[in-house]
């Protein structure tokens, strides 16, 4: 990367200072601003918190270990929830694949996937199951674009 940033500087360096007399940078001052460029590109993911995007997930698992009891059976989405939740779960992406399960965590990409203010919601046409949304989470507070929420099966 050094190398490619010192030909990018000395090829600016060339491109600008042809034919103009004064104080052009030279090819040491194209490097280091190219540099400056990079590292201001970079410093704010560097500074900021590891997998923030992932806080969600710990949301999640932290208001199913302090609102659900050890032998509840949850469905989730990725099987990382269970495990550090502690809880027994089953693996689906689907809201409506599993008979028996207490909770179900639903991880939805659409914002809209389900009205807001809604305390009840139809889980599953076929078994006539009804849940209620316990919990909802963004899993990137920052972006605001995927949710995690958590049902219980009445």
């Amino acid at each position: 990367m050094p190398i490619g940033l010192q030909i990018l500087a000395d090829w600016l360096s060339g491109r600008f200072s042809k034919g103009r007399s004064g104080n052009n940078p030279k090819p040491q001052q194209w490097f280091l601003i190219l540099v400056a460029i990079g590292v201001s590109i970079c410093l704010p993911k560097l500074l900021g918190p590891i997998r923030i995007e992932k806080q969600g997930y710990r949301d999640a698992v932290k208001w199913l270990k302090e609102n659900t009891a050890q032998e509840y059976l949850i469905a989730v989405p990725d099987s990382r929830i269970g495990f550090y939740a502690e809880r027994k779960t089953v693996v689906s992406e689907s809201k409506n694949a599993f008979e028996g399960v207490d909770y179900i965590v639903s991880l939805e990409k659409d914002e809209n996937a389900k009205l807001p203010g809604v305390p009840e919601t139809r889980l599953g046409r076929k078994e006539g199951r009804v849940v209620q949304e316990k919990q909802s989470l963004w899993l990137d507070k920052r972006r605001k674009k995927d949710r995690l929420i958590i049902y219980k099966v009445l």
